[in-house]
């Protein structure tokens, strides 16, 4: 009797500590990406990407080393809030030094190999400018 409640007790333990750590947030993926993306690494920022901006990265990619663009010293970002509506998501997020609050739109989609739709970074040519600073807007 003791095994069958501990069994039991050790059940219900390991769904609440899944249930806990297991976030449906988009901060984790935003964060990854943006991180990846300004150090220029686009091998790591397509794992956190759409097909689209997959293929997006691959132009900026080509245009970094056709440019011999150097990887600068890349600000700290922090997440601020977030949006869900749906399978859509808006991500606010400020660079450090950077008083104003910049957005990026995320997507669940369904990944080859994943059971559930996971979180992905949606990016249009429109929304990357790169200047002197690293600008993320959506329309």
């Amino acid at each position: 009797m003791n095994f069958n409640l501990l069994t039991r007790n050790l059940f219900f333990l390991s769904f609440f500590l899944f249930a806990c750590t297991s976030s449906d947030s988009p901060r984790p993926v935003a964060k990854e990406f943006l991180e990846a993306f300004q150090k220029h690494d686009f091998e790591e920022a397509k794992k956190y990407s759409t097909k689209e901006t997959v293929k997006l990265l691959q132009v900026l990619e080509r245009i970094s080393k056709e440019n011999n663009e150097p990887t600068a010293e890349t600000p700290s970002i922090e997440i601020t809030s977030e949006e869900i509506a749906g399978d859509k998501a808006t991500v606010y997020f400020k660079e450090a030094g950077n008083p104003s609050e910049q957005k990026l739109m995320l997507k669940k989609v369904k990944v080859t190999g994943e059971k559930a739709k996971q979180w992905r970074v949606v990016l249009t040519k429109e929304d990357a400018r790169f200047g002197n600073e690293m600008e993320l807007q959506a329309n």
